[in-house]
């Protein structure tokens, strides 16, 4: 009690400084929960070299993949918390046997720590077999940039 009467300070503002932090963790953890139980059914996609910092890639598809039915992809980008990012670009380059019939390009700016952006693209597989889509991330922090390549494999059927 000595230490906070020399600080100005007083053991109700304490209280409520200490009371509105628990809330707004209560309120950081329960849309990280949410946010947790919206991606259970995500598939991570394969990242060029395994590393999950600073960003790391998740999907889903709604429908099976047909050939000459459009489909779309539902894609999740999740930020390392602990790395404050300026910027995001995220380019999709679809693969062999893949029209891509959305946007190619996202850019974010100041995205929050921690946060995961989602969006979508919607394909139109041109022929059976195993076609992927490519997102490339380019990430600006500070001083610094770098770039993450991740691989969405799709096993297309037949109509």
């Amino acid at each position: 009690m000595l230490a906070l009467a020399a600080c100005g300070g007083s053991a109700d503002g304490v209280r409520a400084a200490h009371e509105a932090h628990v809330a707004a963790k209560g309120v950081a953890e329960q849309q990280a929960k949410t946010a947790g139980a919206d991606e259970a059914d995500m598939v991570s996609a394969v990242g060029g070299n395994g590393s999950t910092t600073p960003v790391s890639l998740r999907f889903r598809f709604r429908t099976a993949p047909r050939v000459g039915e459009a489909l779309q992809v539902e894609l999740a980008l999740a930020q390392d918390p602990q790395v404050q990012i300026d910027d995001l670009l995220v380019s999709l380059l679809p693969g062999d046997g893949l029209a891509l019939e959305s946007t190619r390009s996202l850019e974010l700016h100041a995205p929050a720590a921690g946060a995961v952006q989602r969006f979508s693209a919607t394909l139109r597989p041109q022929q059976p077999g195993l076609a992927s889509l490519t997102a490339t991330v380019l990430v600006n922090s500070g001083s610094s940039s770098l770039a993450r390549s991740f691989s969405v494999p799709i096993i297309v059927a037949a109509p």
